[in-house]
């Protein structure tokens, strides 16, 4: 090795002449794999920069950064003896060496792996990486480079009670911190909760508070643990309780939630008096401690009150479930809540009014389209009669409630029924006899299938031109419900990212080409192809120029009558 190269205990200098070679560093498995450093980095530091995108993904593709085992680290910042896991097998692969070059030119990282066993996998073996590339790195690794990492200073109580990592319009049981704790673990609590006693915190109205004087705050480590465990148990399945960097201990069944804060972090705390207000315990009295609040909600989240909304929202949800579809009066939401066990309160019905309004499903958004659709599936199935388009109707006429009056839902559902049953019939027909009644049922539900959407829509019957979307916002609106009952998710989510358009395929009509054959249909172009908004409009128009292909025909006749804000395409087909 060169006589310029120089440890440290945290990085290399390199000391080179400015006419030298280029020059780099190397660890070897004897600098750093079994002893332990002077210096430890901070987790920002070996991170370095990245976003909340990359860190999501990471937390996605590897378990262990999400349960807070594992941390991304610059490949700059990697050192011999940190175990890395391994993004194809997901298996861990301890670093033997690093070799870093600085440049001149473009810098780079050289890593090898050290090979524990015969059946170890070398795959990767001494790859280069970019610096700012970054590895998934064990923490168990790092306490065992650096030693233990330090624990968090102590903090007056007032900013240790303050803090609130829960994030803003989410729940204690969505967006508690640190990584999930397992009933298993919870049998010897000394082995995960690393502190003795703590403080208790409980939630309320969106903010945590301290309990009352009389009940106190402290509790020690196994209290914390019963709590947890009992926790799990009323609730299996849903409880969840996470254990933070710092110590802090959080649990939440979805309907009461608690966090357990480390006495340690707590400058000067004493058991004998209360963190919040500082009064002792043998004199304040039974009453609510005054302080020791996270930041009001008011001050923090949105002042329409995050808890109020997110109930609107759910009573909005079982609105739109129960296929209400008349105004949404006070009288018409104590009705439909009146068999809730906890009904909204009449305050909340303007909050419940204007979450309905927002989340009103496609199929009532545009009623027109939702029974085109299901119209062109009975005309589909009229040709057939086969069990498969029986079934499409059948869903279609699931949805359509939603399109419809309250007084048409019993025939809708009494045809939706109808169908199903000719369609089971259809299913199971074994002999000639059974086959020809099950046909004639077919018939009979699709026709009355028929009946039930027209009195739903009675344009629903052919598809013209004045149904044609003109805006984009209506173009999606009408695919929206055009797809919302056989289009796949993918289809769905690709309409709102898609680019509204009209298209009009052409061609001439043989055998003389005099007059040329279009189809119009107001699209969303995606990467899975043109998504329709409606049955096509087919139209036949007189061949005005022989000079002229179809496509420029159709341009020269109807492009004066199209009244749209989206871009209009002709194409040629071969065949309409």
């Amino acid at each position: 090795m060169p006589d310029d190269f120089h440890f440290t205990a945290r990085a290399v200098t390199v000391q080179a002449e400015a006419d030298s070679e280029p020059s780099g560093y190397v660890w070897t498995d004897g600098h750093g794999a079994n002893a332990v450093q002077e210096q430890r980095p901070t987790a920002q530091e070996l991170t370095g920069p990245i976003d909340d995108a990359l860190l999501a993904y990471f937390a996605e593709t590897y378990a262990a950064v999400a349960a807070g085992t594992a941390i991304p680290v610059r490949a700059d910042m990697v050192r011999p003896g940190m175990d890395v896991i391994a993004a194809v097998r997901l298996e861990d692969r301890t670093i033997g060496t690093v070799k870093a070059y600085n440049g001149p030119g473009t810098p780079w990282v050289q890593i090898t792996w050290t090979t524990r066993t015969h059946a170890d996998s070398v795959m990767g073996d001494a790859r280069v990486f970019e610096p700012g590339h970054h590895l998934i790195v064990a923490v168990d690794s790092l306490a065992r480079l650096y030693g233990t990492a330090p624990a968090p200073a102590a903090r007056s109580a007032a900013e240790v009670l303050a803090a609130d990592p829960v994030p803003a319009g989410a729940s204690v049981l969505e967006g508690m911190p640190g990584r999930e704790l397992t009933r298993e673990e919870l049998r010897t609590p000394a082995e995960v909760l690393a502190h003795t006693d703590y403080v208790v915190q409980l939630r309320d109205a969106g903010r945590w508070i301290l309990p009352n004087h009389d009940d106190q705050a402290d509790i020690d480590r196994g209290g914390v643990a019963m709590v947890q465990r009992r926790m799990l148990d009323n609730t299996p399945g849903r409880a969840r309780t996470t254990l933070d960097t710092d110590g802090t201990v959080y649990v939440s069944n979805g309907y009461q939630a608690a966090r357990y804060i480390p006495t340690a972090l707590i400058a000067d705390h004493s058991v004998d008096f209360c963190p919040g207000c500082g009064t002792p315990y043998a004199t304040n009295g039974d009453g609510p401690c005054t302080g020791g609040r996270s930041v009001p909600t008011a001050e923090e989240r949105p002042a329409d009150d995050v808890k109020t909304r997110r109930h609107a929202v759910q009573f909005a949800g079982k609105w739109w479930a129960d296929q209400h579809t008349e105004e949404p009066t006070d009288e018409a939401l104590c009705a439909a809540f009146a068999h809730c066990v906890k009904p909204p309160r009449p305050e909340l019905y303007p909050a419940i009014r204007e979450a309905i309004a927002a989340e009103m499903p496609p199929a009532t958004a545009a009623p027109l389209f939702t029974a085109l659709a299901a119209y062109e599936a009975i005309r589909d199935a009229s040709l057939s009669e086969s069990p498969r388009d029986l079934h499409t109707i059948a869903c279609h006429l699931e949805t359509l409630p939603l399109a419809a009056p309250a007084g048409l839902h019993p025939e809708l559902r009494a045809a939706r029924d109808a169908t199903e049953e000719a369609w089971e019939a259809l299913r199971t027909a074994e002999g000639l006899a059974s086959r020809t009644a099950a046909r004639d049922k077919a018939r009979a539900a699709i026709e009355r299938a028929r009946a039930a959407v027209l009195a739903v829509e009675p344009r629903a019957e052919q598809m013209r031109g004045t149904y044609v979307p003109a805006t984009a916002e209506e173009i999606r609106t009408a695919a929206r419900a055009y797809m919302a009952t056989m289009g796949t998710p993918d289809e769905r989510a690709a309409i709102e990212t898609g680019t509204p358009s009209i298209r009009v395929d052409c061609r001439p009509v043989l055998p003389t080409g005099k007059q040329v054959f279009v189809r119009i249909t107001a699209v969303v172009d995606s990467p899975m192809g043109r998504i329709p908004a409606h049955p096509p409009l087919i139209v036949r128009i007189a061949r005005l120029d022989g000079r002229l292909n179809a496509a420029d025909n159709a341009r020269k006749a109807l492009n004066h009558l199209f009244r749209v804000e989206v871009p209009v395409e002709y194409a040629g087909l071969s065949q309409v």
